[in-house]
């Protein structure tokens, strides 16, 4: 799933727990440049794909 205008401050982490909500996430990167700072994108996997539509 796409994920686009996060907050410069956001972590994997706290985006990870978020969406831990709506059913067990399988991965979360936050898209980040070279030097590491956030690219305010990510991209998140649900275990069980109807996760998405809860």
């Amino acid at each position: 799933m796409f994920i686009g205008g996060l907050n410069w401050d956001t972590t994997d982490e706290s985006l990870r727990n978020y969406f831990s909500q709506f059913g067990k996430v399988d991965a979360c990167t936050i898209m980040r440049d070279a030097a590491g700072r956030s690219r305010c994108f990510a991209f998140l996997t649900f275990e069980e794909p109807a996760s998405v539509n809860a």
